[in-house]
């Protein structure tokens, strides 16, 4: 187990969402590391983040809905994944980026910006 549902709690659109807390040390070359008892960002469920591999949410991101974060991407700053959007691979999506509907971003892509919004059946991947 690499993560655990803080006590923290927020309403975010009607959602109650969770923040999350780092059980054992991970380092990512995306970002660094991450320490045991850090807080990370905010998840709907323990669906939304996998327990396995270098996967992490930061700062005040939010994974909600079916979206999910896995194996080692990383979503940090103010952005969002929602719907049945999927993080993947060595994927970053930081700054105030929105990942929505079926969308796929994985590999090695990085998606950041304040007004960048990835839906419907996007795929954005290898080293975009």
């Amino acid at each position: 187990m690499k993560f655990v549902l803080s006590d923290e709690r927020i309403e975010y659109k009607g959602i109650r969402l969770h923040r999350v807390r780092a059980v054992k040390e991970m380092f990512s070359i995306l970002d660094g590391a991450t320490k045991p008892g850090e807080l990370g960002g905010w998840i709907e469920s323990e669906k939304n983040l996998s327990q396995n591999g270098l996967c992490w949410i930061h700062s005040e991101a939010k994974v909600y809905g079916n979206a999910h974060v896995c194996e080692d991407a990383r979503i940090t700053d103010e952005a969002i994944a929602c719907g049945d959007a999927i993080i993947s691979g060595e994927a970053l999506v930081a700054g105030c980026a929105r990942i929505s509907g079926n969308a796929l971003v994985t590999d090695l892509a990085k998606i950041d910006g304040r007004q960048v919004s990835v839906g419907e059946n996007a795929w954005i991947g290898e080293y975009a």
